[in-house]
């Protein structure tokens, strides 16, 4: 495939990344998958992940693909060893590691997001994205000031609209004019990625506009 990385787009908010180069029939099965994944198909996503894994048992990508699956069965737990099975096969996997830290977090286990979020800044210290999901591990657990403290941390005006969905994290009530103000100056398709994040883990309603 030729995209780097990019988040299924439905209720589960996960990290992809490329099939294996010059294996056409894994990169098929695996295109498959995520094609089904975006249908909603979980059926044929299972299947195609069937067809990839006896290509490439012991792939990385593969064990993440399963993990995805399962996020959007909502099986938290064997999401969580899915993507701990794509880790230990390449340590260095940087979508399995996002996909289990946000596992974590829909496992309400806080304290074990936020440590897998800030191992990922040590590689990608500028992420945005990776700000965003801290201070919303932060408002889960109750740690308000911590959180704010780091939205007053980060850069503004920012390339992505995570400053603007964090700030509306942390004032939830006062929430509205955070997120017009992100679509204000950001393309609905980017504000829809946060949106829906903080929706997954109870922050926003689905029908705020």
């Amino acid at each position: 495939m030729s995209v780097r990385t990019f988040w299924i787009l439905f209720s589960s908010i996960v990290a992809f990344s490329p099939a294996l180069a010059g294996d056409k029939g894994y990169d098929a099965a695996i295109k498959k998958a995520t094609q089904a994944l975006k249908a909603g198909n979980l059926t044929e996503a299972d299947k195609q992940a069937d067809v990839a894994a006896k290509l490439e048992p012991a792939s990385a990508q593969t064990a993440n693909l399963r993990g995805v699956i399962a996020v959007q069965k909502k099986k938290y737990e064997d999401a969580a060893g899915r993507f701990t099975e794509a880790i230990a096969a390449d340590e260095k996997f940087y979508p399995a590691k996002l996909n289990l830290a946000d596992v974590f977090l829909l496992q309400g286990k806080y304290a074990d997001a936020r440590a897998r979020y800030e191992e990922l800044q040590q590689v990608d210290p500028k992420s945005e994205l990776l700000q965003f999901k801290i201070v919303v591990t932060d408002v889960l657990d109750n740690r308000q000031s911590q959180a704010a403290q780091l939205i007053n941390d980060m850069t503004f005006p920012g390339t992505t609209p995570a400053y603007y969905f964090a700030r509306a994290a942390v004032l939830l009530k006062q929430s509205q004019q955070y997120f017009t103000s992100a679509r204000k100056y950001y393309d609905e398709q980017q504000c829809a990625y946060f949106m829906r994040f903080l929706q997954q883990n109870g922050l926003a309603k689905a029908a705020t506009k």
